[in-house]
């Protein structure tokens, strides 16, 4: 299960830890890359983690996954705008989770990315995929081999966990990014003012982009 110290990830972790005892085979194991320099901010991060959860925790620092020597750097001169710096910073946390997965030898990775999260990303992802070719760059990563990704809140919205964090008393805020752009979350804005004016709108928009996935993954097979 990776764990930002985001609500999203913090609740999915909650839900996990009650489930896993109901599957004595499955072996729970959380996990956390550290991003930022800023190791004051690192470490309320990862107390406010640990404090919250009853099992280890795995800490990975991120560069050395990567083999970078300075992450928020990478991240800081993304754009010179940053509206594109979640994207990149998505891209680059998730191969360095493949590798942490690898290294625990985990064959499942668990999200805690919720519906309107999802959406935004995919829409900045299939934009991307135009350009990429001008760009020389490549937007999509394919999982590797023995490793499923899932995502138990691809049901919800953001505002959907943090209504139901706060109604169960379960965690205070999640921590801002310093480095948030304006791209992502205003598509996030946006498409939940969608499912707000015609409910489930979203849930076919998932189930197609997911078609579209499974449909891209066969043919590369």
């Amino acid at each position: 299960m990776a764990v930002s110290g985001s609500v999203s990830s913090l609740v999915l972790s909650s839900l996990l830890e009650d489930a896993e005892m109901e599957f004595p085979y499955v072996k729970l194991v959380f996990v956390h890359l550290r991003r930022w320099r800023d190791g004051t901010e690192e470490e309320r991060v990862t107390d406010h983690i640990r404090k919250r959860l009853t099992k280890e925790l795995e800490v990975f620092p991120i560069e050395n996954l990567l083999g970078v020597p300075n992450f928020e750097t990478i991240i800081r001169d993304a754009t010179v705008s940053r509206e594109l710096s979640c994207t990149v910073c998505k891209a680059l946390t998730r191969r360095a989770l493949f590798r942490a997965a690898k290294r625990l030898d985990a064959q499942y990775i668990a999200l805690g990315e919720t519906l309107d999260e999802y959406l935004a990303d995919k829409l900045i992802e299939l934009w991307l995929m135009g350009r990429s070719k001008s760009l020389n760059a490549v937007f999509r990563e394919k999982t590797p081999e023995r490793i499923r990704i899932s995502r138990p809140l691809l049901f919800a919205t953001t505002e959907d966990v943090e209504r139901y964090s706060r109604a169960k008393g379960l965690f205070e805020n999640g921590f801002m990014c310093p480095y948030r752009d304006q791209a992502k979350h205003s598509i996030m804005r946006s498409l939940r003012t969608m499912e707000e004016r015609s409910p489930g709108v979203l849930s076919s928009f998932r189930q197609a982009l997911l078609t579209y996935d499974r449909d891209n993954e066969a043919v590369e097979r």
